[in-house]
């Protein structure tokens, strides 16, 4: 999926998920790191 985003030309990422972390984490702030995105990740709501 960031693949194809990258290609798109944005930049700019908001991901909602429940949790980041490990591998996935490690990626976001590589691409951080590089320019080769701007990442906000937040953490999804619990909905009981």
């Amino acid at each position: 999926m960031l693949e194809k985003f990258a290609q798109s030309g944005k930049k700019d990422v908001v991901l909602i998920a429940d949790e980041v972390e490990g591998e996935a984490l490690s990626i976001l702030v590589l691409n951080k790191l590089k320019g080769v995105f701007n990442t906000i990740a937040v953490k999804a709501p619990k909905f009981q």
